[in-house]
Parts: structure tokens; sequence; C-alpha cells
């Protein structure tokens, strides 16, 4: 597989992103709002072992969520996890 450049990072993320709500709930925090943040989410690919130099893994995404604070009225930094990790946690 080739090194996918940054642009097609960033669209990965984004199809991700899209099929989630803008603001969800998670299981284990009721009463929290949470959002995906494009900034702070990532894809690795690291090399296969003993591959080609330009043979790659298959991307991993990794999502970051922001969970709001009532407190300071402002969306933190929380956790993240793989699309399939945060779906299982996601409640609308």
């Amino acid at each position: 597989m080739k090194y996918l450049m940054l642009e097609e990072r960033t669209d990965l993320i984004r199809k991700e992103m899209d099929t989630f709500p803008a603001e969800f709930g998670l299981r284990g925090f009721p009463g929290k709002r949470f959002r995906i943040s494009i900034g702070d989410s990532y894809v690795t690919q690291g090399q296969r072992e003993g591959g080609a130099p330009d043979d790659y893994k298959a991307p991993v995404i990794l999502l970051y969520t922001h969970v709001f604070s009532d407190e300071r009225g402002e969306w933190l930094a929380f956790a993240k996890g793989t699309p399939s990790e945060l779906r299982k946690e996601v409640t609308q």
C-alpha cells in the first residue's frame, strides 16, 4: 500500500467524522456533550516489516473527542479511539 499524504489522511478522518452526529453522548458520561476534533484526530500508517521501502500498512484512523466543559464554557480535549471503539460508546 502507498503512503498517504496529508490531504488523503484528512479526507479519511472527515469521512469517518461524517458517520457520527455533530455532538453526542458517551455511555459512561451521562449528561456530558462530546464531539470529534478534526484537528486532533490523526491517521497512523507504518511500514511493513521486511517489506519494500514503499510498502506501508493499511491506515488506522484515531479520532480524538472533545468534551464540553460547562464550568469553563469551552471544548476540552478528552480521549482518542478508533471509529469502531467510539461507535460502541456513543449515545444520542
